[in-house]
């Protein structure tokens, strides 16, 4: 199930990871006109917009990773198919 806006908002006040990766990031407008009204004068637009920042930059991070691990074997980081001497 995805968040409401409120809950998304409630999750990356928590620094949950969840706030990063629910569709209702995507889903929901940030330029909504007129913003809906937070009680806690968060100017929503900008918080939605922040937490797609962050997930995209996040989101780059795995690919640089997972690109550099590909030449790689994963147990040992050496290249695949090398072997470790005297086994």
């Amino acid at each position: 199930m995805d968040l409401s806006l409120c809950d998304l908002v409630q999750a990356a006040a928590r620094d949950d990871l969840l706030a990063l990766t629910s569709g209702t990031l995507w889903a929901c407008d940030p330029v909504i006109d007129p913003p809906p009204a937070c009680q806690a004068g968060l100017d929503l637009s900008r918080v939605v917009g922040g937490l797609r920042q962050e997930a995209r930059r996040r989101e780059q991070g795995r690919e640089r990773v997972g690109r550099a691990a590909a030449g790689r074997g994963r147990a040992t980081g050496r290249p695949a198919g090398e072997t470790t001497p005297g086994l």
